[in-house]
């Protein structure tokens, strides 16, 4: 039995929704974080991403790029820039909010159509409380970033303030303190941080630097006609990270330098189903050893392996 969570705000997908992979198909979630009550929480947000993520680099994977909220953040930082969605709707919208100017990647964040050692930086916001497989993705990260890679990524916070109180006062039985994490309605997690230290570590990274986010938004939901002096809380999201109290909090690790080398061509693709090499073809890919194709069509590459 899930806790009652009252119903989903415009621009979100239904809590109920059968399937993970193509969550987001359809929804315009641009809208929500283009309404009054998020426009602190998304301010926060893309502050955050800019004060974390590397000056410059090479390659960024945008892993659930969704719209190209955060495209800002990173297009004039880095050499070249993937972005990579579940939904092609919304892989669409970020094409045209970039111009074309990115590659852009229709597939399933479990099975990562990627080169080991391809990327210098892996992004990974407003996804992680979605995945099943947790532990999954943090080692398929870990696989497809080089030595010393950065990924920066949240992940809803179970031992929050918030759910921490509402547990000591009685007003729910999930335990905000054990390890594992919660499922609190379909297609969203919740995930301790001794257990998010555990997967990190044991996939070979090391956390640089942590945030909190998600107090202030909260706020202004209830302010009414204060809301608009309500600050989004950037100056105090360094010690909402460290001290865990934050709904949701922003880790910033990196590929521990004691890590050996992991030696890739300049390709970037492998094949999602077989991890072989893909052929460049005319209009699509095609694998080199299962003999799968990947066609490309507008200039988005569909490596779903759920439509094969």
């Amino acid at each position: 039995m899930f806790e009652k969570v009252p119903p989903m705000p415009r621009g979100l997908p239904s809590t109920t929704a059968p399937s993970s992979y193509d969550l987001y198909e359809g929804v315009s979630y641009q809208d929500y974080w283009e309404s009054k009550d998020t426009a602190n929480f998304n301010a926060l947000e893309q502050a955050i991403v800019r004060e974390l993520l590397p000056s410059h680099g090479n390659r960024l994977l945008d892993l659930g790029c969704g719209h190209g909220r955060f495209a800002g953040c990173y297009m004039d930082r880095f050499e070249s820039v993937v972005m990579f969605d579940g939904s092609r709707s919304l892989l669409k919208t970020a094409q045209e909010a970039t111009n074309g100017k990115a590659c852009y990647v229709w597939g399933d964040v479990n099975y990562l159509p990627f080169r080991a050692g391809a990327f210098d930086e892996v992004l990974l916001v407003r996804v992680f409380q979605h995945l099943v497989d947790s532990r999954g993705c943090i080692q398929g990260v870990r696989k497809i970033l080089r030595p010393g890679g950065r990924f920066l990524f949240n992940y809803s916070n179970k031992r929050n303030a918030y759910r921490v109180v509402k547990y000591l006062l009685g007003g729910t039985r999930h335990n905000p303190f054990e390890k594992k994490p919660l499922m609190v309605e379909a297609n969203h997690f919740h995930h301790h941080p001794a257990y998010m230290a555990d997967l990190l570590d044991a996939a070979g990274f090391e956390v640089l630097a942590c945030r909190g986010a998600g107090v202030f938004n909260k706020i202004v939901e209830y302010s009414g006609f204060l809301a608009d002096f309500i600050p989004p809380g950037i100056s105090l999201a360094p010690f909402l990270g460290r001290s865990s109290l934050a709904p949701w909090i922003f880790l910033d690790a990196r590929v521990k330098e004691d890590e050996p080398p992991v030696l890739a061509d300049e390709s970037l693709f492998a094949c999602p189903r077989c991890g072989s090499d893909l052929l460049t073809e005319p209009g699509f890919f095609e694998c080199t050893n299962c003999r799968r194709t990947y066609p490309i069509e507008d200039g988005i590459i569909d490596m779903r392996v759920a439509s094969l």
